[in-house]
């Protein structure tokens, strides 16, 4: 037990969100041109980050964190990658994060992807890290025909393979829940419910619409890689692909940030020459 109440005493000190005077520095010194807001979308209030600098009616590219996460996650996105020169980015701090109500989660995963589809025009692509990946996959069930696609990165899919830790349930009591910071309690929320989220997927896979892309490494030990081997079991022949990255972690979104961004463009190319064929 002890060790149990250190744990969750340095977990009260993780925030994991960067305020707005960092973010718009941040951004200053890369020289991009951005909105920074909060914005109604899906009944919740949410901070909202957007470039501005591509043409109006380029596409738009939407980036959903993980938990615990903020916006801030996908800011190599934006400063590092040369995407808001081409693309209008967006990123948000979902429900219980960042300064989107902070630490009071929406385990819901169908309110989640309300959220997330009401901050976008139809035809964006959804890129979704960790826990993001299943708000990601939840929006591809559920206005799979609004999107141009999902790249889903190391995704919580499957039921059946969510990993709890030892600290998950003792984190939920009441006497040690008051230890978290809101970033941490959200997770923890988060990640209880996550089994019974993800089995309301069921019904929801064979009339599946959209098209994802999904990466995962195969030594990653929070979110393992039989995630995403679920999904491809699950969603109908032809509208997933999954890359396989060996020997690659949990942290792909940025350690491979590359690649991604190589993916992200090779979606949206195969989305044009699916315009132009009509």
């Amino acid at each position: 037990m002890a060790v149990v109440l250190l744990l969750l005493l340095s977990m009260g000190c993780g925030t994991f969100r960067m305020s707005d005077r960092k973010l718009e520095s941040r951004l200053t010194r890369s020289q991009v041109p951005f909105t920074l807001g909060m914005e109604e979308a899906g009944g919740q209030a949410v901070r909202v980050l957007r470039s501005t600098g591509a043409v109006p009616g380029a596409p738009q590219i939407l980036f959903i964190h993980g938990a615990p996460g903020s916006l801030d996650d996908s800011l190599p996105y934006f400063t590092e990658s040369g995407l808001w020169e081409e693309y209008r980015l967006v990123a948000y701090d979902r429900p219980g994060y960042g300064f989107s109500a902070y630490g009071e989660p929406v385990v819901d995963l169908e309110a989640q992807a309300r959220v997330a589809r009401d901050l976008v025009e139809p035809g964006a692509l959804v890129v979704g890290h960790s826990f993001g990946g299943s708000v990601a996959m939840r929006m591809l069930l559920d206005y799979g025909g609004d999107v141009a696609g999902g790249l889903i990165i190391a995704g919580a899919l499957s039921p059946e393979d969510q990993k709890l830790f030892f600290f998950n349930r003792p984190a939920s009591w009441l006497p040690f829940n008051w230890m978290l910071s809101g970033a941490w309690k959200s997770a923890n929320a988060e990640k209880l419910a996550y089994q019974e989220e993800l089995r309301k997927f069921q019904p929801l896979w064979d009339s599946m619409k959209g098209r994802a892309v999904l990466v995962h490494g195969t030594r990653d030990r929070l979110v393992p890689y039989e995630n995403s081997l679920y999904a491809m079991s699950m969603i109908p022949r032809g509208r997933a692909t999954l890359h396989t990255l060996i020997g690659e972690n949990h942290f792909i979104l940025w350690s491979e940030k590359s690649r991604m961004i190589e993916l992200i463009e090779e979606i949206q190319r195969k989305q044009i020459r699916s315009i132009m064929k009509y």
